[in-house]
């Protein structure tokens, strides 16, 4: 093919044409071939080479590559004339920076407001001076990723967000909008910044709430004289951050926030303001504990007792001092030993009495509760009373303990006309301390009261203990009721008392040991009064040839009946042990497992003896003994109702045993077969499970009367967590109606087996 551009021209290729007109260097030649052949592009870029800035704007221009004509414009620094080039492209970013370029910073806004670049229309505006034109760019793009945000929830957008409404409160700032840029401040937790600005917007009240919640309380406080909006409730909470102690206790007050008063009075060591506070908070333990230190003491009082602490509200009373009302609290708390000595302090006998009655053998305190009780039943006349309760007192006392024993149960023989014991008691008393009490004075009337009935009998030998007018009761030369063995002494040419283990009304308990086998052994002292001894020993005899019948694991054995010369006495195995009441006292509530357990082997014992035709009659906890691994023992069947040792409830037939588990029919005096038993032991599963037995009450008779007329009290209330088919057995046990009730010791173990634990 020719290679002369002109030929190509002639033949009509101007592409051709334009080719060889640039391989021969001539470029504007070939430029204008190309713009010939619609190659406009390629046209401008030619006359770009060879710098001919007009000719490539006017061939993109042809070609209607506006952006192209305005970026060439622009590079020869003619930014003006680049502009309309870019409008026509639609360029808007590039038309801004254009503008950017020529200093026309309010154009060049406006171009990137085409452009949808907010931030940097914003800053064109910025530097152009429009500040409102800026803040409302800034809100278009606040909206633009606020929108995103919510879309997203990507971390980095909310950062962005954040920043452009800092820069918008600083544009609303310059505008003099000081309250919308706190408002956009507080949104993003600028808390300060945003107070100095309501500050500055004439909110003094939204000032201070801001530079609380910003950790700036000296702010607030600076200005809390300002604000005459703010709540009560919101002052405050400023005078607490500030340690304005007293101005916080007033406001608190005031906006009935009374535990944040109380908390403010205590700072300030307010203690009777603080506690009303606490009073008016419902919070009455606080309020006793701080009235008890600001020696309010009845009021310490009022609301201990409001909250059960009936033992701190008797302290309390006993500081005014008010013996009485302390009395009563601490007999409300079970303190029954300090509950009647502040009664006794009062000058109440009858409630003290009362009192120290509630207080039983195996508690603690029941000695010193029987001397202050002993002088009070003797003054009511009930000296038989007395002296059961001072038999009962282990021998171990010492110092003026056991002689404040000797002295009452001198007193008590004495008022029962058994004048021959009291001068024993009184003569022991007197050998280790004459000038105790008035001894000396009653061994001196009891010997002359002793004489002249002598002389009246023409009787002027030395008189007997048999034969003297003070033994009511006792037959002419039977052994007297205080003849009792001690330790060391030996029975039937047999048993050595080794040591007193136990004991009751007329009888006690000793640890002793069978000389023929060399075997320890436990023996049972029961005295006798000497015009009964016969009958009673006769009667003992019969129920314990029933009671060597049961031989049984869970059943402590009876060996034989003997007696000896104020008594009968029993022989029975002997076992290391514990009372069951005893480690429920001090244990509590005991675990499903540990009850199943214990209330199986009761229940084993009691089917060998209702096949002998043999009713318990006393089953309590104090007849349960617990031996080691946890074994069971129970102890006087047909024994404990024969010592005549516990509370008698009538005198119809012969009603014995302990009333908090008795059964209603035993309590009736009806004829009792072994669902008496399966009663009581409803009541001691109860005890078991709760830690308390169902029926309470100041005296035996009440007592009785709650078993026959109340149910127990719902033992949910007590133990929540009990299972319903436990719930269901004990139910079964504690049915008034003894026809409704489970009807066998058998049929109550299949019913245990059951149980969950």
């Amino acid at each position: 093919m020719s290679s002369s551009p002109f030929l190509a021209r002639l033949l009509g290729d101007s592409v051709k044409a334009g080719d060889l007109y640039y391989q021969k260097g001539r470029y504007g030649e070939a430029a204008e071939m190309y713009a010939k052949a619609g190659r406009y592009d390629q046209a401008a870029r030619m006359c770009q080479e060879v710098g001919d800035r007009d000719g490539a704007v006017r061939y993109y221009e042809m070609g209607s590559r506006f952006l192209e004509a305005g970026e060439v414009l622009a590079a020869d620094g003619a930014h003006r004339e680049a502009l309309p080039y870019f409008e026509k492209a639609k360029a808007w970013d590039r038309a801004a920076r254009a503008s950017l370029d020529l200093g026309n910073f309010h154009r060049a806004a406006r171009y990137f407001e085409k452009a949808n670049k907010n931030l940097e229309a914003a800053q064109a505006f910025e530097r152009s001076g429009d500040f409102l034109e800026a803040k409302n760019a800034l809100e278009r793009e606040s909206k633009r990723l606020e929108q995103r945000y919510r879309q997203s929830g990507a971390p980095d957008l909310k950062e962005q967000l954040k920043k452009v409404d800092l820069r918008r409160a600083q544009y609303l700032e310059r505008l003099n909008d000081p309250e919308g840029a706190a408002e956009l401040l507080l949104v993003w937790g600028e808390r300060v910044r945003a107070g100095e600005l309501l500050l500055r917007a004439g909110q003094p009240d939204r000032a201070a709430r801001a530079f609380i919640d910003g950790a700036a309380p000296e702010r607030a406080l600076a200005i809390l004289d300002e604000t005459c909006d703010m709540s009560p409730e919101e002052k405050a909470r400023i005078f607490k951050i500030g340690h304005r102690w007293q101005e916080a206790a007033e406001a608190f007050r005031q906006a009935g926030q009374f535990a944040d008063a109380a908390e403010a009075y205590e700072e300030l060591a307010e203690w009777r303001q603080a506690a009303e506070m606490w009073e008016e908070a419902h919070e009455s333990q606080r309020a006793a504990d701080l009235y008890f230190r600001a020696e309010g003491w009845r009021d310490a009082a009022r609301c201990f007792s409001a909250v059960g602490r009936h033992d701190l509200a008797a302290k309390a009373y006993e500081r005014i001092p008010d013996s009485a009302q302390a009395a009563s609290c601490h007999l409300r708390w079970g303190n029954f030993l300090e509950a009647g000595r502040l009664f006794l302090t009062a000058g109440d006998k009858s409630a003290a009495s009362r009192a120290f009655q509630e207080i039983e053998p195996d508690q603690d305190g029941y000695g010193d509760a029987t001397l202050l009780l002993a002088p009070l039943l003797i003054e009511e006349g009930v000296s038989q009373g007395a002296l059961h309760r001072l038999t009962q007192l282990s021998t171990d006392l010492s110092g003026s303990r056991k002689l404040e024993r000797l002295y009452w149960e001198g007193r008590a023989l004495e008022d029962m006309g058994q004048g021959f014991e009291a001068r024993g008691r009184y003569e022991q008393l007197a050998a280790v301390r004459q000038d105790h009490r008035d001894v000396m004075d009653r061994l001196a009337n009891l010997e002359t009261a002793s004489m002249s009935n002598s002389l009246q009998a023409g009787q002027h030998s030395t008189p007997t203990p048999g034969s003297l007018g003070f033994g009511r009761g006792f037959s002419q030369g039977a052994p007297p009721l205080s003849v009792v063995v001690e330790p060391g002494a030996v029975l039937a040419a047999r048993y050595l008392l080794e040591e007193e283990i136990g004991r009751g009304g007329m009888g006690r308990v000793y640890r002793a040991k069978d000389l023929e086998l060399n075997e320890p052994i436990a023996i049972k002292t029961v005295l006798s009064r000497g015009e009964d001894a016969t009958g009673e020993y006769e009667r003992l005899l019969r129920e314990v040839q029933i009671c060597r019948k049961i031989t049984h694991p869970n059943v402590v054995r009876i060996y034989d009946l003997g007696r000896f010369a104020s008594g009968v006495f029993i022989t029975m195995e002997y076992l290391e042990w514990e009372t069951l009441d005893k480690v429920i006292r001090r244990e509590g509530q005991l675990d499903l497992g540990r009850v199943k357990s214990m209330t199986n082997e009761i229940l084993s014992g009691l089917v060998v003896a209702h096949e002998l035709k043999v009713v318990h009659q006393d089953l309590k906890p104090s007849n349960v003994f617990v031996t080691e691994g946890d074994r069971i023992k129970v102890l006087d069947f047909g024994i404990a109702r024969m010592e005549g040792i516990d509370v008698e409830l009538t005198t119809a037939g012969e009603v014995l045993g302990s009333p908090k588990y008795m059964s209603p029919e035993q309590i009736e005096g009806e004829t009792l077969d072994g669902r008496t038993d399966l009663y009581s032991l409803g009541v001691l599963l109860y005890f078991m499970l709760s830690g308390r037995e169902p029926f309470r009450g100041k005296t035996p008779s009440l007592i009785a009367v709650k078993q026959l007329r109340e149910p127990p009290p719902p033992i949910l209330k007590l133990r929540n967590d009990l299972p319903k088919p436990w719930q269901e057995v004990l139910d079964g046990l504690l049915v008034k109606d003894r026809e409704e009730r489970f009807a066998s010791a058998n049929e109550v173990i299949a019913a245990l087996a059951e149980l969950p634990v």
